[in-house]
């Protein structure tokens, strides 16, 4: 993952993951959560929710992530854009 300081002026995600690739991630709090936005982007472990990877495969767009408090609505989102291999700050 990495982050573009000039994203918004070209209408992308400031957080962005390379097509293909896997990114593990652990959330600080163990109360939250990643929600899937497609099928199978976000892996959590089986048992501890607030571990997983983000498996964007083929996917190339933005994402919008939710993240949740386990027995509660919406908390924030965060939009990450999946690009191809060497179109990296296009």
């Amino acid at each position: 993952m990495f982050v573009v300081e000039d994203a918004a002026e070209h209408g992308e995600a400031p957080y962005q993951l390379i097509e293909g690739c896997f990114y593990d991630f652990e959330l600080s709090n163990p109360a939250f959560y990643l929600a899937d936005p497609y099928d199978n982007v976000i892996q959590a472990h089986k048992r501890v929710s607030h571990i997983g990877r983000i498996a964007p495969n083929i996917y190339v767009g933005t994402l919008e992530i939710q993240i949740y408090r386990k027995a509660q609505i919406i908390f924030f989102f965060i939009h990450m854009m999946t690009k191809t291999p060497g179109n990296y700050g296009e």
